[in-house]
């Protein structure tokens, strides 16, 4: 019976070390094992292989699972001490195999989702070679098969695009209030659930861009083009030049008549801070440039020259704007 709850124990283990949330007592645990005899390092080697591919694995529906199985499997053996160990030993073999299975199926068929946090931003590739820069406060999501079939993502918040080519398979972002198609192109999507407004913003190629709260409303963006989608469900685009594309196409923000109170939503994720703006200055347009790898100082300073203000910091993470009396 001990052995079986050692193997179950494992299972677990490799469950956790899948997911990296091993605590340092099951670190040592599991390095026990390892170093106990060349078959557990083998089928440890085997089970890594499976589960090669993607290295970021959130927590999926079939976490849960896994877990639920676990447990199952404990109460039972303790219910059934009676039974002889032979007579067991098939039960718990088959429900590891389970275990294991269904990991490797959440390896490839599950879900993925990337996350930032504020002030955070992360470069990565998809398996179809598309780049992705996942902007602060956001989250990434689609499938592990994706690039086999299907090229569709979900997008919470803010992302740059440079989409692989793919007659084939056309890649596709859903997010809250619109859905970006291309073959092949660069866009910026921000489509954050607190903002009044979705934009989409094309450095290369062409995109079609369609309202998901209202289907019928589409519309086919270019180079050098902008959308942006309001709440109240209008469709309004804009035309940048080469310049201020090149600064979009390297991530820097170009605001060509934002509000301040847009304009700070940007700024309290991109720095991880919170900004108080007086009621006054929220709706006073902004032009010019945001290059979030410089100090917030130096963008509050030329913000207060702009719109005739001052700022101060007024604690840990904290900044006041107001108006110059």
């Amino acid at each position: 019976m001990k052995n079986i709850e050692k193997t179950i124990e494992m299972a677990a283990l490799l469950h956790r070390y899948h997911q990296q949330q091993l605590n340092e007592t099951e670190r040592q645990k599991l390095t026990e094992w390892l170093e106990a005899s060349p078959e557990n390092r083998a089928q440890f080697k085997r089970v890594l292989r499976e589960l090669k591919g993607e290295h970021r694995f959130i927590g999926s529906k079939y976490d849960l699972r896994v877990e639920v199985a676990l447990d199952r499997v404990k109460g039972k053996l303790n219910k059934s001490a009676g039974l002889s160990y032979k007579r067991y030993l098939p039960y718990a073999a088959a429900i590891v195999l389970i275990i294991l299975s269904t990991i490797i199926y959440q390896t490839n068929y599950g879900a993925v989702e990337i996350l930032t946090a504020k002030a955070e931003t992360k470069k990565l590739y998809l398996a179809d070679g598309t780049q992705v820069v996942l902007e602060p406060d956001s989250k990434l999501s689609y499938h592990r098969s994706f690039g086999k079939s299907d090229r569709s993502v979900t997008l919470e918040g803010g992302a740059y695009f440079r989409v692989a080519k793919n007659q084939r398979h056309p890649f596709s972002v859903s997010g809250k209030t619109v859905k970006v198609d291309v073959l092949g192109t660069s866009f910026r999507l921000k489509n954050y659930a607190g903002d009044e407004e979705a934009t989409v913003q094309v450095t290369s190629g062409k995109v079609r861009v369609e309202a998901t709260q209202r289907p019928a409303s589409t519309a086919v963006l270019e180079y050098g083009e902008e959308l942006v989608y309001d709440k109240h469900e209008k469709l309004k685009t804009k035309k940048y030049d080469k310049k201020e594309i090149a600064k979009i196409d390297a991530g820097i923000r170009v605001y060509e008549g934002e509000s301040l109170k847009r304009l700070i939503r940007d700024l309290e994720r991109s720095y991880g801070v919170q900004i108080n703006c007086a009621q006054e200055l929220q709706e006073r347009l902004f032009f010019g440039d945001l290059d979030t790898r410089g100090r917030l100082s130096f963008f509050l300073d030329k913000l207060a020259m702009t719109v005739h203000a001052t700022w101060k910091k007024t604690g840990d993470n904290q900044y006041s704007i107001q108006q110059i009396k």
